[in-house]
């Protein structure tokens, strides 16, 4: 990745549409800090983030005995993880049931809608490197056709249990002092209404719920619309 570059997979395009499932906390946190956390990938609960294939760490390893490479498979994968800072957001404009009950459950939790158009002119404000990449799903146990060259490239792959999440990630890479990097980073947001086209909120939310994520948006300035999830009712 050039310096201060930002890039994203051919595969989606400006009106692809996005979403980010959080819980209230972290709406609020959205709209008071007004920037996007991106949270460092050892810190995500899945130890596959950045696994790498049986192959690809005997070509590491086998390259880093031969003083090819300067660093070991375990190193690589350490370094993936503590090096980079993650935002996953999930393709497709519809409703995730499996997403809405593990991100804050079917009750207490809001979808943000965007597109990759909007997430790219985002990171453009930023004064650093990012990459978009829409998640490819494998088995890693079965070595199959994986590109590794950048710390960033083993993120781009999760095991197939996860397919159902249909990640984008927006990634950041801060190799320099890898070891000492927070947990998480916050990078500013110019203005909200730039990027949130509309907040959806949980299928099972009471509308006292509804009503407090709309006073919340409106408080901080948001003015996209707020709407329930189309799971809330019986088609008619």
């Amino acid at each position: 990745m050039d310096k201060k570059s930002i890039t994203r997979d051919e595969e989606l395009k400006d009106l692809s549409p996005l979403r980010r499932y959080m819980d209230l906390p972290k709406y609020v946190d959205l709209l008071r800090s007004k920037a996007l956390y991106l949270r460092r990938a050892d810190c995500f609960p899945d130890k596959f983030e950045g696994a790498l294939t049986p192959a690809i760490r005997r070509a590491i390893d086998s390259a880093s005995e031969n003083n090819k490479l300067a660093e070991s498979a375990d190193i690589f994968y350490e370094r993936c993880r503590k090096g980079t800072f993650v935002s996953c957001w999930t393709y497709g404009a519809k409703d995730n049931m499996a997403l809405w009950q593990l991100f804050g459950g079917s009750s207490n939790s809001v979808a943000v809608s965007t597109t990759a158009g909007r997430l790219t002119r985002m990171c453009f404000q930023w004064n650093e490197s990012a990459h978009i990449a829409k998640v490819r799903y494998i088995d890693h146990f079965e070595d199959p056709d994986m590109i590794i060259g950048r710390y960033t490239d083993p993120l781009q792959f999760k095991h197939v249990a996860f397919e159902f999440e249909r990640e984008v990630r927006v990634m950041i890479s801060r190799q320099e002092n890898w070891i000492e990097n927070p947990k998480g980073v916050h990078r500013k947001i110019d203005d909200l209404n730039d990027l949130v086209t509309v907040v959806v909120v949980a299928p099972e939310a009471g509308a006292w719920f509804l009503d407090l994520v709309q006073d919340l948006s409106q408080k901080y300035g948001l003015k996209a619309p707020v709407k329930m999830s189309q799971l809330a009712s019986l088609p008619s």
